[in-house]
This record gives C-alpha cells, structure tokens and sequence, in this order.
C-alpha cells in the first residue's frame, strides 16, 4: 500500500517548471482571448437569428390581419354599392330592415391587436372614414335631412374613394409584405398542414 505523503511534500513534487515560461502564458492568453471571441460571435449570431425570426413572425402577423381586413372591407364596400343599387332603383329607405349588415369583426378585433398600430395610417384612417361617413349618410337619409339623391351620390363617392384609395393602398402593402417574406422564403399562402384538415 502507497504511503500518503502529507499535502506540503505532494505540492512540492508537482511540476510547475511551465508556470515560469512566457509560451505558457501566451498561450493561455490566445486561449481565453479565443474563447472569448467565439462566445461573442456565437451570441451575435444568435442574436440575429433571434431577431430575424421576430422580424418573419411580426410580418406573417401583420400580413395576415391585414388580409383579414381587406376581405372584410370589401365585403362591405360590395354591401355598400348593393345598398346604393336599391337607392337607385327608387326605392324607400328604412333603416331597420335596408341599412346594410357590414362585417366589423376583423376591425373590431383590431382594437386589442397589438400589430395594429403597425398598420399604416392611410388604412386605418381610410376604413374608419369609411365606417363613420356612410353611418352618418344612412342616419341622414332615415331621418331625412337630406333627400335619397344626394345621399346617393355621397355614398357613391364615398365607395369610390374607399374602393379607389384604401383597398388599392391596401393591396399593394399586402404584396409589398409578401414580397419581403419570399425573400425570406416564407409563403404566407401556403396552407399549413393543420389548416387543410
């Protein structure tokens, strides 16, 4: 059985000879100075990354809520121009039973969306104007403050301008953002397996 020298003897019989040699120490600094380069360059690039896919999710988001949108208004500037139809065949406006059923989900929802203030202000501006001038028509023409031809021609303008300015000004941010996420390689269209079934 080995004999157990005491710690003083054992740390005498180390070799600590390289400890006073300058290669030992130059390469224990290119060590720790290697070390931490490749730590930074790990964390940077995983930071951008991470960065980059925020970048795709926030732009998938933003792409579909504003699809949402541009269906959903169209939809309404249809009903609209359907209701302008009914006007314009002479026929007697009642509120309760012809002011047209628009779809407002999508732009109700918006209002607890936290991408919607990254909707450009031209589209919101341009559905909210949209909503409230031909409520405000509608209303004048049920309680006939204004007679059915210039209400009429109001909302005529009032669906051109919408149809003309926001929904083209939306069109052509949808394909701007998909654009930019096909130079990600990202098809927003492709159906994804859980929503084909």
């Amino acid at each position: 059985m080995p004999k157990t020298l005491p710690i003083k003897a054992a740390v005498k019989k180390l070799d600590n000879s390289d400890l006073i040699k300058t290669g030992f120490w130059v390469g224990q600094v290119f060590m720790l100075i290697a070390t931490m380069l490749g730590v930074y360059l790990a964390s940077q690039e995983g930071m951008s990354q991470a960065m980059t896919f925020n970048d795709i999710n926030t732009l998938q988001d933003n792409y579909h809520l504003r699809r949402s949108l541009r269906d959903e208004f169209s939809d309404n500037i249809n009903k609209l121009d359907e209701t302008i139809a009914f006007l314009r065949q002479g026929h007697t406006y009642f509120a309760e039973k012809d002011q047209p059923k628009f779809d407002t989900y999508v732009w109700q929802a918006m209002r607890f969306s936290p991408r919607t203030m990254e909707t450009p202000a031209p589209i919101l501006t341009g559905v909210r104007r949209f909503h409230s001038e031909v409520d405000d028509l509608l209303m004048r023409l049920d309680k006939k403050y204004l007679g059915r031809s210039l209400i009429t021609e109001r909302l005529e303008a009032v669906s051109k301008q919408a149809r003309e300015e926001t929904l083209t000004y939306l069109e052509a941010d949808l394909i701007n953002i998909k654009q930019v996420l096909l130079s990600y390689d990202v098809d927003v269209d492709q159906v994804l397996s859980y929503q084909a079934k």
